[in-house]
């Protein structure tokens, strides 16, 4: 079982999302809930949520949107964290610089229609 964030989209200082929980497992587990929350670089609380869910076998639930306003040159940390209805933990994921951008690549051109030029004329 797997708890993810699907496309994070940055407009302005607004931050966008949609959290799913994934289970590729052939058990069900219902009644459970999913904690989530979204610390800055200096470990404060930005947002924090829980909601509750029934799990289906080998599945895929949209949990929730979330939206709240990211400050500039802050990092933001998101915790999931899924417990079945005993509150046992299922599943944790940290996701540390949830909505930087990775560092680009060496030798990887940033143009690619450039570098696409250059190799069509072979």
């Amino acid at each position: 079982m797997c708890i993810k964030r699907q496309q994070l989209a940055l407009s302005k200082k607004l931050c966008h999302g949609n959290f799913w929980v994934v289970n590729d497992l052939l058990q069900a587990s219902p009644e459970c809930v999913l904690k989530w929350t979204v610390c800055d670089d200096n470990d404060n609380k930005v947002t924090e949520g829980s909601k509750n869910i029934d799990v289906g076998i080998d599945s895929a639930t949209r949990v929730c949107d979330l939206s709240f306003t990211l400050e500039a040159n802050k990092h933001y940390n998101v915790i999931f964290q899924l417990e079945d209805a005993s509150g046992k933990v299922l599943a944790r994921n940290t996701y540390k610089d949830a909505f930087g951008h990775p560092p680009h690549p060496e030798g990887i051109p940033i143009d690619w229609t450039r570098s696409l030029e250059c190799v069509s004329s072979v």
